[in-house]
């Protein structure tokens, strides 16, 4: 009885001092005083927050569903209503939200119990300046937790925003291992406090793709079976939940869809994650309302009304939505789009206004149903050097954050980093003695390998950041230093301290079927120009190289949006900057899982040993094992 009053008292408190401007969703504040008391209306007044994850493989649609259908009761998983393996943190679809505020210090420990297998948890969107250790990059930053291990992650959170957390090792993340991240702001300091009210715990949005059976089953690719072919999944969920065609019987499933509450006259701040890893990008829409988007990737923007917000892999928008049409349901879509339009892949879920009846009176959609053709922002079927009148693209938004004065002006470093996929001869493949990485595309169209300019992605066998002198200097290469042609190794890139860098990215895709999204740790970069080459010419070096010396790359310098993963163009470029000022070994890769794990990513390694705070006692360490015979 005490330990329950205290709880109680502990909730009120929490919600009494609430700014009525920045209520939040009460039952989730109970739910999280329960264990930290974290999720909160910021003070200003930082705290310590725990977080334990018990990560194991485990099933949807398993027993634990026979007698009842509550995560949170009997831990039922159900997904899109397909029986499944899967891997899960403390057996919940998404894993455990981290909500905390500006300041706070947040721990978690991470207890692998998955058998045979290793793994790392990486804070997507934490910048981790001070806490270097805890960026969750097997041998860049940590050894991978191994089974029956444990590991504590400590960090602060410095940047606010909605970011996310997510498995780092294989395709993990794919399988169930990612959960939201959201660090909220007192209302002096959010930028856009005074265009809503409503701040819930309850309307995070999280997508993503999902199987009938483990992501791995899909590298590096079957022949014979085409469902274990490419990178497409089988449906989406919305917040892990939805409905798809049962693969066995191709009947629609009938599990849950995800619900949001409205109060009719309201303004609501949501908060929509793509935790995708596949190469679909997708389409999310609420049917007959606009869209006010604020901020992506944590990063406030001059405000846009739009219609439709379409993302690709671990993009994160923010937008407020006002709550004043009649009372009813609608039909919230998420749809996925180009490569994967083929797929014609779906999900609802239902935004209800109080007291309204739970399924709308509307259709249900279907995937070719119309959907609104008003503004879209971040459309990549456009060339963003232009402007238009139905779509903003990001090098169009201008951020409300300050830009550091020197990203402005002349930079210190330029790096011209090409990347792509890229088919490999069978005959370089299966080689006696020879066993490099490779996926089958397409209906068996090819293999194909992924580089970042020139490089094949090869870990080191110990941590750079911790282990550095014991790694073989051979096994560090780029195309400055000692590559030439295409080459396997540890791709990094040295920068100095404090420079100024600008990226020229380019797809130099030999197969160009999607856009690639890069993702860099440790930093919020400006967008200062996306494009594509005329006449869908292919970005080579040499081509890239030329037009910026001729001015035809453009740039924009009028507050340029702060993004932290950042979509190229089929056939384009993207031009980023930023302040070097976060020393570390920073990875830098595509977001799609298949390419990550078959070469496409690089470390820059910002400043010496010296800059990078001392390595914590008792750190892990591995390495090979060779002693002489």
């Amino acid at each position: 009885m005490i330990l329950a009053l205290t709880l109680y008292v502990l909730c009120c408190t929490l919600v009494a001092g609430s700014d009525l401007a920045r209520a939040f969703d009460q039952r989730s504040i109970v739910h999280a005083a329960q264990n930290n008391s974290c999720a909160r209306t910021c003070d200003g007044i930082p705290r310590t927050c725990y977080f334990y994850f018990h990560v194991e493989q485990y099933s949807t649609m398993g027993w634990s569903c026979n007698s009842c259908q509550s995560q949170d009761v009997c831990q039922c998983i159900l997904a899109d209503g397909v029986e499944r393996s899967m891997y899960s943190a403390n057996r919940k679809l998404p894993g455990p939200k981290i909500e905390v505020c500006e300041g706070d210090k947040v721990v978690v420990d991470v207890e692998n119990r998955i058998e045979g297998l290793e793994m790392t948890i990486h804070w997507h969107g934490v910048w981790q300046d001070g806490t270097q250790y805890a960026d969750g990059v097997p041998y860049v930053t940590q050894c991978p937790i191994l089974s029956h291990n444990n590991f504590r992650y400590i960090w602060y959170a410095k940047n606010p925003g909605t970011h996310f957390w997510h498995a780092h090792t294989g395709l993990q993340k794919m399988d169930g291992l990612a959960g939201p991240i959201v660090i909220r702001q007192t209302a002096a300091r959010d930028y856009h406090s005074s265009l809503y009210r409503n701040d819930l715990s309850a309307h995070t949005v999280m997508v993503n793709d999902w199987w009938p059976y483990f992501a791995s089953m899909t590298l590096p690719g079957a022949l014979r079976r085409p469902s274990l072919i490419g990178e497409l999944p089988h449906s989406l969920l919305i917040n892990g939940k939805g409905q798809t065609r049962h693969p066995d019987t191709n009947v629609m499933t009938t599990t849950p869809l995800e619900e949001f509450t409205v109060f009719q006259g309201q303004t609501y701040r949501f908060r929509l994650i793509n935790a995708m890893g596949t190469v679909c990008p997708i389409i999310f829409t609420i049917d007959q309302h606009k869209l006010l988007a604020i901020a992506s990737d944590g990063e406030p923007f001059q405000s846009v009304v739009v219609d439709g917000i379409q993302s690709y892999s671990a993009e994160r928008y923010d937008f407020i939505l006002t709550a004043n049409k009649s009372i009813g349901s609608y039909w919230i879509r998420v749809r996925a789009v180009g490569i994967c339009a083929s797929e014609q892949l779906q999900q609802l879920a239902i935004l209800r206004y109080s007291t309204a009846a739970a399924l709308p009176t509307a259709p249900r959609p279907s995937y070719n149903t119309s959907v609104p053709q008003g503004v879209m922002l971040n459309d990549y079927t456009r060339n963003c050097a232009d402007g238009f009148s139905n779509a903003i693209c990001l090098n169009h938004l201008k951020s409300l954050r300050p830009i550091d004065y020197g990203v402005l002006g002349t930079p210190n470093i330029k790096l011209y980093l090409p990347f792509g996929t890229y088919f490999l001869p069978e005959q370089q493949v299966f080689k006696p003695n020879q066993y490099r990485p490779f996926m089958v595309i397409g209906t068996g169209a090819g293999l194909v390998t992924h580089r970042i300019d020139g490089v094949e992605y090869a870990p080191p066998p110990s941590p750079i950041i911790s282990q550095y002198f014991e790694t073989p200097p051979t096994q560090f290469c780029n195309r400055n230093k000692n590559c030439v042609g295409n080459c396997t190794c540890t791709h990094k890139i040295d920068i100095p301290l404090n420079a100024i860098v600008e990226i020229i990215l380019a797809d130099d895709s030999e197969e160009a079927l999607a856009p690639h999204n890069m993702h860099l740790h440790g930093y919020a970069f400006n967008v200062m120009g996306i494009g594509v080459l005329p006449n869908d010419t292919r970005p080579t070096l040499d081509k890239v190289k030329d037009l910026d010396s001729k001015g035809l790359l453009q740039r924009r310098f009028v507050h340029p949006a702060f993004k932290d993963t950042l979509t190229v163009p089929i056939r384009g470029y993207a031009v980023i900057r930023f302040n070097a000022k976060n020393a570390g070994l920073w990875f830098m890769h595509c977001h799609y899982g298949h390419h990550l794990v078959t070469g496409m990513s690089l470390v820059l390694q910002v400043g010496s040993d010296y800059d990078i705070p001392p390595i914590p006692a008792n750190f892990p360490k591995c390495g090979h094992f060779q002693p002489p015979y």
